[in-house]
């Protein structure tokens, strides 16, 4: 993973999408990444609502490249894009 990269994490449920904006090469020989989260609300909110009932903030500022999933947006979006064809013909239905 390099930075400019797309990465997708999953959270409970909650599917993030971000940027790659700093890398870092631990002593542990781990990659960890600053990601810079699109439209992260639902996450935020949990995260908030977790710590209210626990007590403690378990957000991260890194994550370990292993959390990350490489993003290649074109061909997510093709494949968005053919899956709503196929919704709406089988709504008409």
């Amino acid at each position: 993973m390099n930075v400019g990269d797309i990465v997708y994490n999953q959270y409970h449920g909650i599917d993030r999408f971000g940027v790659v904006e700093q890398t870092r090469l631990d002593e542990d020989g781990w990659k960890y990444c600053i990601v810079d989260w699109v439209d992260d609300d639902k996450y935020k909110y949990a995260m908030q609502w977790r710590a209210s009932l626990i007590g403690v903030d378990h957000s991260l500022e890194e994550y370990r490249c292993s959390q990350l999933k490489l993003v290649d947006s074109d061909e997510w979006i093709r494949i968005m894009k053919k899956a709503k064809k196929v919704s709406k013909r089988i709504k008409n239905i």
